[in-house]
């Protein structure tokens, strides 16, 4: 004998699956709202205590406030790179090379770095997105 699924249970499951997908997705674009808002302000308070230091050195010495933000945390890789570059005076393999090309691919790994934990969550709001005309 056939089971038979009352059709107002279907209807309120459909209606409660949605509800959980919208608020889900509400909630993930509310949070990347809020994070490249933050991301923002932390680059513009870095970027203008940065243009303010009377030299490279002193960016090391800026307080923890400051250096927050994607364009902080690409300043001190760069920063941390060259410093060992200097201390490592070419006997380090990892050092051996153009100082420029070697400078930039370890800012490229770094701004990839940044740009990934930017975009984490939006795989799973654009597969929600996607999903959701078929639902209806």
């Amino acid at each position: 004998m056939p089971i038979h699924i009352a059709p107002e249970f279907i209807i309120d499951a459909t209606l409660y699956t949605l509800l959980v997908f919208s608020v889900t997705t509400w909630t993930l674009i509310f949070f990347k709202i809020w994070q490249f808002f933050y991301n923002s302000r932390c680059n513009e308070r870095f970027e203008s205590a940065f243009w303010n230091l009377p030299d490279l050195k002193q960016v090391k010495t800026l307080p923890t406030e400051l250096a927050k933000g994607s364009q902080a945390r690409l300043a001190y890789e760069g920063l941390t790179w060259l410093e060992e570059h200097q201390r490592s005076a070419g006997k380090m393999l990892k050092h051996c090379g153009d100082p420029t090309e070697l400078l930039e691919q370890t800012l490229r790994v770094q701004l990839q770095q940044e740009q990934h934990t930017m975009e984490s969550g939006l795989t799973l709001l654009a597969s929600i997105g996607s999903t959701a005309p078929l639902l209806t």
